[in-house]
């Protein structure tokens, strides 16, 4: 356990956002009164269909994204089934002091598309589901980020059936006051990691939407 921090901070205001672009670091904690962390799992992808065949092509999951000195996890979604009408589930939340939150489950493709339609997970406080497209041989839209699910392709199969989306990435907070046991100290380094989004699974002329990648925010006041 950190020792206790016995003088008050008075540190400026901020925010610091990490996007899988940054990939994985450490942040040095400033002076702060009130310390936020947030991290979101990364969304999975949607899945499409070998047209030819009449076969289901599943998404790819969804990367973990977590502030590991602080013990927070966020796995990604759940890739897209290979069947029509599957439901992806969304990844799962620990460690935060506040909150752990599932992420959104996907809807399940079916047909016919314009009215069942296989949009994308959402990720809690973060990005929201992604709509499934209804026509034709299309693909699936990306998921929004942070962490939200890839939808699935649209294929010309029997009455024009849309395929599963991805589900969307978890999410976890923890709030943090100085000079209370147990919360950072100023200068601490806190080694963060963000997730990737998963592909969209590749059809034959159409393809899932790939899952959006997760976040960590660490927020001062």
């Amino acid at each position: 356990m950190r020792a206790q921090q016995i003088l008050a901070s008075f540190g400026a205001a901020g925010s610091s956002t990490f996007t899988s672009t940054s990939g994985s670091g450490n942040f040095t904690v400033p002076a702060y009164n009130t310390l936020t962390v947030e991290v979101w799992g990364a969304g999975a992808g949607g899945a499409s269909a070998i047209v030819s065949t009449s076969t289901g092509v599943p998404g790819n999951v969804g990367g973990t994204s977590s502030c590991s000195t602080l013990s927070m996890s966020c796995t990604g979604g759940v890739a897209a089934p290979q069947g029509f009408t599957g439901v992806a589930g969304g990844g799962t939340a620990s460690g935060g002091n506040t909150t752990n939150t599932t992420g959104g489950s996907s809807t399940a493709g079916g047909t016919p598309a314009a009215t069942t339609k296989g949009n994308g997970g959402s990720s809690p406080n973060g990005g929201a589901a992604s709509a499934s497209t209804a026509v034709g041989n299309t693909n699936g839209n990306a998921g929004n980020a942070p962490g939200g699910g890839g939808s699935g392709a649209t294929c010309s199969l029997s009455g024009n059936t849309s395929c599963a989306g991805g589900g969307g990435g978890s999410y976890s907070k923890s709030v943090f006051t100085f000079g209370v046991v147990g919360s950072p100290t100023i200068s601490e380094l806190l080694a963060w990691a963000v997730g990737t989004g998963g592909a969209g699974a590749v059809g034959s002329n159409n393809d899932g939407g790939a899952g959006a990648n997760g976040q960590v925010k660490f927020t001062w006041s």
